[in-house]
């Protein structure tokens, strides 16, 4: 059953596709004789009309490129934000060791100290196991 789906997805898709792609390229067959002019910052000369249909794709071609530069840039972004966060993970990560040693030197520090003030104790008690009988 979930087969069946997937197919009608894919071929719904596929005559989506395909219904876009002859409406685009109906606009352009009928187009193809029309001429314009047009100004564009001053790069062309607007008195000079060009087709249409040229003008369609240039149009069609950078807007391809920008969406593509603009997925870059975002996908970019997210790169230097995952770097960041793992480095700051990784400094927490470095701390939290660094930490964990500097207990443990500690901690065994207080046992030594905790074991030398028992046996002092010890042998400051009369009948101390560590004195003997």
């Amino acid at each position: 059953m979930k087969l069946a789906f997937k197919q009608f997805y894919v071929y719904v898709r596929t005559a989506v596709v395909l219904f876009v792609a002859a409406a685009i390229a109906l606009v352009l067959f009928k187009n193809r004789h029309h001429q314009v002019a047009f100004w564009f910052f001053g790069l062309i000369d607007e008195t000079k009309p060009i087709n249409v249909v040229i003008l369609v794709w240039f149009t069609a071609g950078t807007t391809l490129l920008v969406a593509r530069i603009a997925t870059l840039t975002v996908r970019l972004w997210k790169d230097w934000r995952s770097l960041r966060e793992i480095k700051v993970q990784t400094e927490k990560t470095k701390l939290q060791k660094l930490r964990e040693a500097d207990l443990q030197v500690r901690e065994r520090l207080v046992e030594e100290k905790l074991k030398s003030m028992e046996k002092q104790e010890g042998l400051d008690r009369p009948g101390s196991p560590d004195r003997g009988p």
